[in-house]
């Protein structure tokens, strides 16, 4: 996946390989997040999930459209009858639908403003770019079934997915319409076809007070649509409080010690509040637990109910109201859902999280033989989290002297396989620099 920049704020020109495990680090206001929402932008309108459960439309201008429209006379048909179901099974290669290979939307000027704010000061001929290979997918989309029962205006639509390890998956979404003619029918149709990827979320640094927002029913907030798709999200996650995702048992043990118990709904339907649960007997509500725990809880709610090989989750400061030792884990995490078929994107301003993803690099370079006994020095203590270097990218993002420009430079040191950049290190020399200064003072004036 590449991903390439031009003119984003301060950002130039820039192109980044967007890996299994991929890390924007640097100074404050140097448009990691915008960054990091511009391509949650490019890739949500090819994913699947709660936050797109709405059967959208397919232009009538797409190339696709046509060839749908073709195949679904059966169903034009049925609903001209008014009698009998009808059923048609549109195949994703059959079809063409990603005849090059390769998915490769753009955003302009416009795009990037209306996602920033009219405020935000776009370059005329800004853009960013995505080129996605199909071949990159954990998860294969090969076929639609769409089924329409006339007398209802029932329209069902199948999504059916193959993993990498040959599992399968089917996904299932309705929409009644009593007046469908072939112009709607063929738009509901063709739309699913274009998904690639399971659930792409975006999970804000501002992600604990949204989660709170999202316990009330304030629809007028004026937010981007990172912010707005999250709440979204959590306001579902209520009514699917009861349904499981298939890596809940293997991500739930590791997420609940960092945040101190479990996090999930309790009461009856409809009436669902979120709690963290500590111990066998105590629950709190999730407003008065701790901030951590409340800029995880979007997480937790996604691992419980939703995660899945071949979904894109966008975190902005991973380790946001998080101590050093719990940054720890929650990078330990990140490693073992991506080596679950979960791609990670996430920015971050800690020095401990990069030098524990360097341990788990190096990690990953030790012989296999000896890996379980070295996990036992990690917080997870689990060798799932060990990362091979093909899997990992990490980015240095650094304005000029003058601050007039930010350079996007890759960290990691291709002969090592280990991140050698960091935008920390003068902090660090900084302040022993001022400790050394401040002890020559003190000596001095004895």
């Amino acid at each position: 996946m590449k991903l390439t920049v031009h003119k984003l704020g301060r950002i130039t020109d820039a192109e980044l390989d967007i890996r299994p495990l991929t890390v924007f680090s640097g100074h404050n206001g140097t448009n990691k997040t915008w960054l990091t929402w511009a391509l949650f932008e490019l890739l949500w309108p090819v994913s699947t999930g709660l936050n797109t459960m709405g059967i959208q439309a397919a232009s009538t201008t797409d190339p696709l459209y046509s060839r749908v429209r073709e195949r679904l006379q059966p169903l034009f048909e049925a609903s001209s009858q008014g009698t009998s179901k009808a059923a048609v099974t549109l195949g994703v290669d059959e079809l063409g639908v990603w005849p090059e290979g390769t998915f490769e939307p753009l955003m302009d000027q416009d795009l990037l403003a209306s996602l920033l704010g009219e405020s935000a000061g776009i370059a005329p001929d800004a853009r960013v770019e995505l080129s996605l290979g199909i071949q990159e997918l954990q998860a294969r989309h090969d076929a639609v079934v769409a089924e329409l029962e006339p007398e209802s205006g029932l329209l069902s639509i199948t999504s059916f997915w193959t993993f990498t390890d040959n599992l399968k998956k089917a996904i299932k979404r309705t929409q009644t319409n009593t007046h469908w003619d072939e112009d709607t029918l063929t738009s509901a149709c063709a739309w699913p076809l274009r998904q690639l990827l399971f659930n792409v979320l975006c999970f804000p640094a501002e992600r604990a007070g949204l989660l709170l927002a999202a316990e009330g029913g304030d629809d007028d907030l004026e937010l981007p649509h990172p912010m707005t798709d999250f709440l979204g999200v959590m306001r579902r996650m209520r009514g699917a409080s009861r349904r499981e995702s298939v890596l809940k048992e293997v991500l739930l043990p590791f997420l609940a010690p960092i945040t101190g118990g479990n996090i999930h709904f309790t009461g009856d339907r409809g009436e669902e509040r979120l709690v963290l649960e500590v111990g066998a007997s105590q629950e709190l509500p999730i407003s008065v637990a701790s901030s951590l725990s409340r800029s995880l809880a979007g997480l937790s709610h996604y691992i419980r109910s939703l995660a899945s090989p071949g979904d894109v989750l966008l975190i902005d400061e991973l380790e946001m109201n998080a101590h050093p030792v719990a940054q720890l884990a929650l990078v330990e995490l990140m490693a073992v859902m991506v080596n679950h078929g979960i791609r990670i994107i996430f920015t971050t301003h800690s020095p401990y999280v990069i030098d524990h993803l360097n341990n788990l690099l190096e990690a990953g370079r030790a012989p296999e033989a000896h890996q379980a006994k070295l996990a036992d020095e990690f917080r997870l203590k689990t060798r799932e989290a060990f990362l091979p270097a093909d899997k990992v990218a990490v980015y240095a993002f650094e304005a000029t002297p003058d601050g007039s420009e930010v350079k996007v430079t890759n960290a990691i040191a291709p002969e090592t396989g280990l991140i050698t950049k960091s935008t920390f290190a003068p902090v660090t020399q900084r302040l022993s620099q001022i400790f050394n200064a401040a002890l020559d003072a003190t000596e001095g004036g004895e």
